[in-house]
């Protein structure tokens, strides 16, 4: 991975995955604020916080917590919103000084299929800050698991999350 953050503007990670669940489940662990907090983050993460008003316009604000106790906060504003087919939002992720790091756009479509639902993700840098550059500067690779091969942005993608607790109790 390149350490300059600026080169990762425009890079995009793509996956599809089909879920065996309806697509009013799927959509609804995309739009629910509860059932998104039970997924949202990696694996050994703990949602926080969750808001969301996924319309046109709505924001979206996302705090998880790590193993070490070290909190996550991302926020981010929907800029598309087509109902059973379409969830697009900007998200960025904050710093330590409630400063933006960098940007992305992530792109979900979704396909009902009868008893299952396929789901396309694409994930794309939009835009980097220069604390972004700075952090990169230091530890470039912080960055990989989001722009890497997208058996590992699985992990840290709340796509893979949500196929994990599609059908809660």
């Amino acid at each position: 991975m390149d350490n300059n953050a600026e080169s990762w503007v425009g890079k995009k990670v793509e996956f599809t995955k089909v879920v065996s669940a309806s697509i009013e489940k799927v959509w609804s662990c995309w739009t629910d604020q509860e059932r998104m907090a039970n997924w949202w983050g990696p694996d050994m993460f703990t949602t926080t916080i969750c808001e969301a008003d996924p319309v046109l316009g709505g924001h979206i604000y996302i705090v998880f917590e790590g193993p070490t106790g070290k909190k996550y906060p991302m926020m981010g504003t929907y800029v598309e919103f087509d109902e059973h087919k379409r969830i697009v939002f900007d998200s960025s992720p904050i710093g330590e000084d409630n400063e933006v790091l960098i940007t992305t756009r992530q792109n979900i479509e979704f396909e009902d299929l009868g008893d299952t639902t396929a789901l396309a993700v694409t994930i794309e840098v939009i835009s980097v800050t220069p604390l972004c550059s700075a952090i990169s500067k230091w530890n470039g690779s912080w960055m990989e698991p989001k722009l890497g091969e997208a058996s590992r942005i699985c992990s840290y993608s709340p796509v893979k999350i949500c196929f994990r607790t599609i059908n809660p109790k």
